[in-house]
């Protein structure tokens, strides 16, 4: 073979190869967007990550009413390894809830110190017993055994009367803190700030 035989017959073998090669690989098209997390309003976790619990977060109670008359007891264990006791007595003004009736609307106590949640209890409509207008919840062996006695009173004026006794770990190092107290009843919730007025 000639060397400008050679010559054409490696330019066309060149051309040829070039239509042979196989399609540049497209980039892969980008994942859509993470949609935020949302703030479930009765599972007693923080689903959204912003570091509010139910209905501490805006998003399950915007508006909170003002608590009014919060007192908070805490009473150190016997021993350091026990539980300590925390009474909690609060009142919602007159207004602020619909028609309230743990009856037919759940009940959700919250207890928060700083950024820390203390204590969460969402106690369902069809654990509660009433005796005149005073609503009353006694823990019961299963899944309800460590939520708080709870007793809840619709006032001749409206307001709700709530009073609150439970056991927790660790509660009496944090009685010289302000504390965060919540109260929801059905689509209602209120909010306010106390300090621990004295122990047992």
């Amino acid at each position: 073979m000639t060397p400008r035989r050679a010559l054409v017959v490696f330019a066309v073998a060149a051309v040829v190869g070039c239509h042979h090669r196989p399609p540049p690989a497209h980039a892969p098209a980008p994942a859509p967007p993470r949609q935020p997390a949302r703030e479930v309003c009765d599972n007693c976790l923080d689903d959204d990550g912003d570091g509010r619990v139910d209905f501490e977060d805006s998003d399950c109670c915007p508006h909170p009413a003002a608590l009014e008359g919060t007192t908070l007891i805490v009473a150190p264990g016997e021993h350091p390894e026990d539980s300590d006791l925390f009474t909690l007595t609060t009142r919602v003004p007159a207004g602020a809830f619909t028609e309230p009736n743990p009856y037919v609307d759940d009940v959700t106590l919250q207890l928060r110190v700083g950024q820390r949640e203390v204590g969460c209890a969402a106690i369902g409509h069809q654990f509660w017993r009433k005796t005149g207008q005073t609503y009353r919840f006694h823990p019961h062996a299963g899944h309800t055994r460590d939520l708080p006695e709870t007793f809840v009173r619709v006032l001749p004026n409206g307001a709700v009367a709530v009073h609150a006794t439970g056991m927790r770990k660790g509660l009496a190092r944090l009685a010289d803190a302000e504390w965060e107290v919540t109260v929801r009843i059905g689509d209602g919730c209120a909010s306010g700030r106390t300090r621990p007025s004295g122990r047992h």
